[in-house]
């Protein structure tokens, strides 16, 4: 049974991480339209780049790049005592976007540092991704850098979340009313 005091802490503690689950689904939701925004843009070029070389007027047209991103989804976790906060039963996942080289038919993942994010200036140096005009190049560094940032807004919110349940968790173990032990009702009272 619980204090007052430990049922407002355990209602707080549980809005706090009904809020935090909002904030990953909404955040996987700018990851999708960021992703999606991106395809059409590519399109858009893509489709520029084919009248061109079907008028053999290339001219200042640059062939496109082969970048593509990539969303994946992933649960927060796997651990059964925060599988059970997943709102609705349902599993809450992660969005994260990562980068990679259309080569054939297939895509090839480009690795990210040891501190999870991508090194705009070298990947946009690599020959094999042809990054032709200084625009194209400069643009493709801002989006880096925006893709750098969702992935880091999402880790965070992932480690704010963990957070909330483990504690939301252990304040079910403590947060009780401290029972009395066999010698306690054995003391005479003055």
């Amino acid at each position: 049974m619980y204090t007052d005091s430990g049922t407002l802490l355990d209602a707080t503690v549980s809005d706090l991480i009904d809020l935090n689950a909002t904030a990953i689904t909404a955040h996987s939701a700018v990851i999708e339209e960021f992703v999606t925004t991106y395809k059409k843009l590519r399109e858009k070029e893509i489709a520029s780049f084919r009248i061109s070389a079907k008028h053999d007027i290339y001219g200042d047209e640059p062939k496109p790049c082969l970048l593509i991103l990539v969303s994946r989804h992933r649960p927060v976790s796997k651990a059964k005592h925060i599988r059970r906060y997943f709102p609705n039963n349902e599993d809450l996942n992660l969005s994260v976007i990562f980068l990679a080289k259309v080569s054939g038919s297939f895509t090839q993942h480009i690795s990210t540092g040891s501190d999870q994010k991508y090194t705009s200036t070298k990947i946009v140096r690599m020959n094999e991704l042809r990054f032709q005009h200084r625009e194209q190049r400069e643009w493709m560094l801002s989006t880096i850098e925006q893709i750098n940032e969702l992935n880091a807004a999402g880790r965070q919110l992932r480690d704010n979340y963990l957070s909330m349940v483990n504690m939301h968790y252990n304040i079910h173990k403590v947060a009780g009313v401290l029972a009395p032990a066999n010698y306690h009702f054995k003391l005479k009272s003055q």
